[in-house]
């Protein structure tokens, strides 16, 4: 899982409870870092803010959805924009999940341990 939240605390939380968990977790702090960690890591998922500096969330989802070799991560948004208008862009910026912050982490454990692989999801 890579984690892609400019706000430290929040990134290093999540980290800790999804590695007791058992995943393999990296975290950056900004879009364009989470694009490069994302092209060497291979995540599964990717778990991204949309109120990022720079490169936000949106430009994100849709870099990695334009890109080959990234195109098939799972992509849940993790933002503090709830309204049906945000999760509508979120949908079609290419996220796959959207999640309004504070995160509910039983709900995102239940979400990753669940979660389609865009390649079945696209094939179906």
């Amino acid at each position: 899982i890579l984690i892609i939240e400019d706000n430290k605390d929040t990134a290093e939380s999540a980290r800790l409870l999804l590695a007791a968990e058992g995943y393999e977790v990296e975290t950056t702090y900004n879009g364009s870092d989470g694009l490069n960690v994302a092209q060497a890591f291979k995540p599964h998922v990717i778990l991204c803010d949309i109120g990022l500096p720079g490169m936000d969330g949106y430009q994100v989802a849709q870099s990695i959805r334009r890109d080959a070799l990234l195109s098939n991560i799972y992509v849940i948004a993790l933002t503090g924009y709830g309204r049906d208008e945000d999760q509508l862009a979120a949908r079609k910026a290419g996220f796959d999940l959207h999640m309004t912050k504070p995160i509910d982490y039983n709900l995102l454990k239940r979400a990753l341990a669940n979660f389609p692989t865009r390649l079945s999801v696209e094939s179906a």
